[in-house]
């Protein structure tokens, strides 16, 4: 039976044209899940609001959506909060309470639950989920996983038929990540919750997931299984094959009838096609490091803590950052990034330690949302230059031209991103700080910011990236520092980093690291793949 149905739905944004969605008809079965995925603005947070009737925004739209074969307007309030969970990017946008179990009791003390219906259910939910020890904790405590997993057992608390996710692991480290998903899969398979998700870690979702849609400038461009929708994506070549799982994009190239969907299998089946001749070590490419000497971040000894009786963040951090570089700093939620990031920009103050910076500061923050103070992209962007060509040049190069007139705040995710990317750049900043600058991005918008970034760097301008993005990283970073516990614990330039790494790598890394423990991108792999074709042709005369 289908749990949605969607018909011919169509929507319009107020004040504008071009339809955000058009003719969308799918549904979706019962215990399925199902994930969404696309170009940034496309349309699937739209998509995805009008699954869940209070969320849906204001506009133009005709259509049917069924749910469990009712009409989803004529649900009662009850109902809808009770049967439909979602779960939003941003975890702080979620949480209304101040402690832990306060927050999963929540939802049930508004729908009218008796007290011990509620204190059962709450433990039932901390313990499956495994919250337990965060139980009487303060919210504001949590790290962003923490965060998410407390607003999943909220949702979980009031038994909902399906649970909507949009993009939850936007803010999570790679493993926390995994984690999250993992629950979210347990959730599926064993107790037959509906799953609808949108997410750009097709990596790991993709393995786990039903059938996978494809949307389109508001339109479904395929609807399959994830096997069948990735070869649909390698056959026309499209630019969102670089979002799909590693062992995908190398195997469209290396043998397109078995392209395997998880890192394991890709592992294996590369191992097998790599027989003989034994492969000949390959020495790549070096990123560019750039030749300037400048020290113009110097860090010494720097510790910090938020409250005067609080732990440290921040333990005797020692750094130092070249001019004209581009700088990555990964690790865990809650190691200390953003706020060494905060730090550098002068919001904060280290109570020990020395700082010393050289040069203008910008910063893009995780919430885009913060820099936003108008009504309309383009007074927004006014804001900061009125050199409206200026303005129109670097909107080009951002791929935001096309929403000047739209609301900050009713553009997705992703463009949120580039906006305040734009507004930040206009800036003219001599370094700049960016803090999980990938997140909501498609892979054609993360190319986008690699070649921007990379023509600042040329420029001189120094660019310190936070981010969780370990692709990204990889392929785009000249040096990656890894943080732990408040502190730099190793710093390498990108090709050591990820290489020497075991967990905290690239997909393409666990991939091919038994047949070249160098390789860290999926180009190092086929680069691999090449020079062994040619010498097995070669030694075949």
């Amino acid at each position: 039976m289908d749990i949605f149905h969607i018909e011919n739905l169509n929507f319009t944004y107020p004040l504008l044209e071009q339809k955000a969605l058009q003719d969308v008809s799918f549904t979706v079965k019962k215990g399925e899940f199902l994930t969404i995925f696309g170009p940034s603005g496309c349309g699937k947070t739209t998509l995805i609001s009008h699954l869940k009737p209070s969320l849906t925004p204001h506009g133009s739209k005709d259509g049917t959506i069924l749910f469990n074969g009712i009409p989803i307007d004529s649900l009662d309030m009850r109902t809808e909060a009770a049967k439909i969970g979602y779960i939003f990017q941003h975890p702080d946008e979620q949480i209304v309470t101040d402690k832990v179990w306060h927050e999963i009791a929540f939802g049930l003390e508004n729908l009218g639950k008796p007290q011990d219906y509620i204190r059962r259910s709450v433990s039932e939910m901390a313990s499956y989920l495994d919250i337990g020890h965060l139980f009487h904790r303060n919210v504001s405590s949590l790290s962003g996983g923490e965060k998410q997993l407390l607003n999943l057992a909220s949702v979980l608390a009031m038994h909902p038929d399906v649970i909507i996710l949009d993009e939850p692991t936007s803010q999570l480290d790679p493993i926390h990540a995994t984690q999250f998903l993992d629950v979210i899969a347990k959730l599926n398979r064993d107790l037959g919750i509906t799953i609808i998700m949108i997410d750009h870690r097709l990596e790991d979702i993709l393995p786990m997931s039903d059938r996978a849609l494809l949307l389109e400038d508001g339109k479904i461009g395929c609807l399959s299984s994830p096997k069948d929708v990735c070869l649909h994506l390698a056959n026309t070549k499209h630019s969102l094959l670089k979002s799909v799982p590693s062992g995908i994009q190398i195997f469209a190239e290396i043998n397109p009838e078995h392209m395997p969907l998880t890192t394991g299998k890709a592992r294996l089946q590369l191992e097998e096609v790599f027989c003989n001749p034994h492969p000949q070590a390959v020495t790549f490419p070096s990123p560019n490091k750039h030749e300037d000497t400048h020290i113009v971040l110097k860090a010494k000894n720097l510790s910090f803590r938020y409250q005067k009786h609080g732990a440290d963040i921040l333990k005797h951090l020692t750094m130092q950052i070249p001019r004209g570089s581009f700088y990555t700093i990964l690790g865990a939620n809650g190691a200390g990034k953003s706020t060494l990031l905060s730090l550098i920009a002068k919001v904060n103050k280290p109570y020990t330690g020395k700082l010393t910076v050289h040069g203008s500061v910008a910063t893009l923050p995780q919430n885009p949302q913060s820099l936003f103070l108008k009504q309309t992209v383009w007074d927004d962007l006014h804001t900061v230059c009125q050199d409206d060509e200026k303005i129109r040049t670097l909107a080009q190069k951002t791929n935001i031209e096309t929403i000047f007139e739209h609301h900050p705040y009713d553009i997705s995710g992703g463009q949120m991103q580039l906006v305040a990317l734009t507004k930040v750049l206009l800036t003219d900043p001599e370094i700049l700080l960016l803090d999980e600058p990938t997140k909501g991005l498609d892979a054609e918008s993360k190319l986008r910011l690699a070649n921007i970034l990379k023509s600042l760097i040329e420029q001189g301008v120094t660019v310190i990236v936070v981010s969780h993005d370990v692709e990204f990283c990889a392929q785009h970073a000249q040096m990656c520092a890894m943080m732990f516990d408040g502190s730099l614990i190793s710093e390498a330039d990108t090709r050591s980093f990820f290489s020497s790494n075991y967990v905290y790598t690239t997909s393409a890394n666990k991939i091919a690291r038994t047949i070249q423990p160098n390789a860290i991108t999926v180009e190092d792999v086929l680069t691999l793949w090449n020079n062994y074709q040619q010498n097995a042709e070669t030694l075949s005369y």
